[in-house]
């Protein structure tokens, strides 16, 4: 069954919500009811929710060929900055499970359609706090935002762990890793995180940064125990 991110009550002008649902808090304008929903809108959501799962499970194959269809229903409708925000979503998982992000595409976009909300973002999946616009966060970024720019390793960890929407707080953890605020702590959030939501490629990649995270630190029997757990996942 196809989900519809539309409401009963009628559908919403501004079509970027659709695409990021779970990452931004955009303010929605009511365009009335009775109107016919274009669909590309559906559609585009649909592969974009399919490929938040697929790859964040780790089927990799599954991931590309719903991204390329999310892609190609949005080319339909010429909107660059829907179209900006699509990558924004991949770039948002892969700093999630502790990939490389990609950025070239965003990048080329965002000089043809600059958009501040887009690149406040971009710059926060980066890291470059900087760069950053916090008035134009979700607000449950905000209070991650001020402990990730002091830095305060302990505010981190207890501003990751109030933010309740999991894959918001698997992206948190991911920007709080690239800054070098680590913690015990912060990936036994992700590690659970991942864990709970049954999320395979972000909990093998959290547990395979614990392990070095403790070796580093000298702490052998707590990598052993688990590079022990991982081989078992792993199989």
């Amino acid at each position: 069954m196809n989900v519809s991110p539309l409401k009963s009550t009628g559908f919403f002008c501004d079509l970027i919500r659709f695409f990021f649902l779970v990452f931004l808090s955009f303010s929605l304008y009511s365009c009335g009811g009775g109107r016919e929903v274009p669909s590309w809108t559906v559609a585009g959501y649909n592969y974009l929710e399919g490929f938040k799962k697929s790859y964040m499970g780790g089927n990799e194959d599954h991931a590309d060929l719903y991204f390329r269809r999310a892609l190609e229903e949005i080319k339909k409708s010429g909107d660059l900055e829907t179209l900006a925000r699509a990558f924004l979503i991949r770039m948002a998982l892969q700093r999630a499970v502790l990939s490389r992000v990609e950025t070239e595409e965003f990048v080329k976009i965002a000089e043809l359609s600059p958009n501040e909300r887009n690149e406040t973002y971009f710059y926060f999946l980066l890291g470059e706090t900087d760069k950053v616009k916090p008035n134009l966060l979700p607000g449950y970024y905000i209070t991650f935002f001020e402990a990730l720019s002091k830095p305060d390793a302990l505010q981190v960890v207890r501003s990751v762990g109030s933010i309740d929407d999991p894959l918001s707080r698997l992206v948190a953890c991911g920007i709080a890793v690239e800054k070098g605020i680590v913690s015990e702590d912060l990936l036994k959030i992700a590690i659970n995180t991942a864990s709970h939501m049954g999320w395979k490629r972000a909990l093998v990649s959290y547990m395979k940064f614990t392990v070095d995270f403790y070796e580093k630190r000298g702490k052998k029997e707590q990598a052993e125990n688990v590079r022990a757990r991982l081989k078992i996942i792993e199989k």
